[in-house]
């Protein structure tokens, strides 16, 4: 046990920095992956490349690493008791449960956001720039003629578990001051037309973005309204969200599923032993049972 764990670290430093020097050298795995990212995604990531590729290699030495210690843990602990195995895989069971659970419940409440968001289907709403300072404006299908930004434009990246996209926010003037409660959703060239038609929604900017243009003193107080110009921009991050849940939840369940088979094998082992025990403790035919009185025996 005491050389296999360094062994292990290792094998991992020898991994990673082969790919290191495959990334700085620019050929091989490492240069083909993020090349071939570059092509399709017109953007690639090396740390997570490299991380992936580095996790990739070390599976075999984890696998040998993990029956090593489970052969020298039965030899330092001895045969585990069946009642025991079968109350130990059935606390993991449970556990991988609630686990996939919680994904489930993860899934529907995002399915159940996305059903709270505005659409933007039906007439289009003009939604006046002049109006009174502090009246509510329309949200759903609108839009916002003339467009006049009233500060400069915050370039977002949203980064997600599989992918990502980059948009940017630009207040727009509402003749209130300096300040806005308007903001337009474009796309990364930063070009603003001067009429947008989408989908107006109240408190939609991102935590981040609304404290940067809180710090720059650009959102008025109150609430503020968000157009996004492209149709899936406002539902995209409630179905990716609700979409990952639901790979994670498939996963959990697939484990769940090998760990309640060997939930089944514990007790059939349990049951097993329960038998052959009552077997030996049963009295034969030509043995008196021990209750039994002598003058019976003769």
């Amino acid at each position: 046990m005491k050389t296999a764990r360094p062994m292990l670290w290792t094998w991992i430093a020898i991994v990673f920095g082969f790919f290191v020097w495959q990334n700085t050298m620019a050929h091989g795995l490492a240069n083909w992956l993020l090349e071939w990212q570059y092509s399709d995604f017109a953007r690639f990531r090396p740390t997570s490349t490299l991380i992936g590729m580095v996790l990739l290699a070390a599976i075999p030495a984890f696998i040998v690493y993990l029956l090593y210690w489970r052969r020298q843990n039965r030899r330092r602990i001895g045969p585990v008791s069946p009642v025991a195995a079968t109350r130990f895989a059935v606390r993991q069971l449970r556990i991988l449960l609630i686990m996939a659970g919680i994904a489930a419940v993860g899934a529907i409440a995002s399915l159940l956001l996305l059903l709270t968001l505005p659409s933007g289907d039906g007439p289009i709403q003009p939604v006046s720039v002049s109006g009174p300072v502090g009246a509510p404006l329309p949200t759903g299908h609108a839009s916002i003629d003339p467009v006049i930004p009233n500060g400069p434009q915050l370039r977002y990246t949203m980064r997600l578990l599989m992918t990502d996209y980059v948009v940017r926010y630009v207040p727009v003037s509402t003749g209130a001051g300096a300040t806005s409660r308007l903001f337009v959703q474009i796309d990364d060239s930063g070009r603003v037309p001067t009429r947008l038609v989408g989908t107006m929604a109240r408190n939609a900017l991102p935590p981040s973005v609304r404290n940067v243009f809180i710090e720059n003193n650009l959102v008025s107080p109150g609430p503020h309204y968000v157009l996004f110009t492209q149709p899936d921009q406002l539902p995209r991050p409630y179905l990716l969200a609700a979409v990952q849940f639901a790979i994670a939840g498939l996963v959990i369940l697939l484990i769940a599923l090998l760990q309640w088979n060997n939930v089944r094998r514990a007790r059939r082992s349990a049951d097993r032993m329960m038998e052959d025990n009552q077997a030996v403790d049963q009295p034969t035919s030509d043995q008196p049972a021990p209750d039994q009185p002598a003058a019976a025996q003769a």
